[in-house]
């Protein structure tokens, strides 16, 4: 299986504008995401993906590869299929690594690309059971309801009054090639962006 990595990477981010570009012990923290990425034996291919030549420019000093973005995009994920559609190159699946992840184990990305091999995937990532109230209510983590089978129902920040609510460790998501093209651009749910 061919898997594209690719690292959505914005500056104009609204609770800490050029968070890829601060340091951590000298080096960016997109410079350490993509070296992370680099190390998971399951991608083919890793690029990140941002709108800001601030950025494009930091990837190309240290030898990253990095392609220039539109900067209407909805989510992280827009960004990814058009990184996908613009690389010139075939793939089965894209895994959407987070910017803002610079200790990701190159393990975790490899699990995620694992489960896109299973049949009828259309979206694989990383939980957790939540283990505190703190956790629960902390609107900069992510959340997922799920079915008793294991299938995602519902994503948000916010946080949900039932049950079994899971965190999501790193945000990061893999993505058929099909399944992320059918997603481009696809407008939120009413009931999402009422509660966002």
């Amino acid at each position: 299986m061919k898997v594209l990595g690719v690292i959505p990477a914005r500056y104009a981010s609204t609770r800490y504008p050029g968070k890829p570009l601060a340091l951590i012990a000298g080096k960016s923290m997109i410079h350490r995401v993509y070296d992370q990425a680099k190390l998971a034996g399951s991608l083919t291919k890793v690029i990140v993906a941002t709108d800001d030549k601030r950025i494009y420019d930091a990837v190309i000093s240290f030898g990253g590869e990095v392609v220039m973005t539109n900067a209407g995009h909805p989510s992280g994920t827009d960004r990814c299929a058009e990184t996908l559609l613009s690389c010139g190159e075939n793939f089965d699946a894209v895994i959407n690594i987070q910017g803002d992840e610079p200790f990701i184990h190159p393990g975790q990305i490899d699990l995620v690309s694992g489960l896109l091999h299973e049949d009828g995937v259309e979206i694989a990532t990383l939980v957790k059971k939540i283990q505190s109230h703190a956790e629960l209510f902390n609107v900069n983590s992510p959340k997922v309801v799920l079915s008793a089978n294991g299938d995602a129902l519902y994503f948000s920040d916010r946080s949900f009054l039932i049950l079994k609510v899971f965190r999501i460790t790193n945000g990061m998501k893999g993505i058929p090639t099909l399944s992320i093209l059918a997603f481009m651009g696809m407008q939120q749910p009413f009931f999402q962006s009422w509660l966002n």
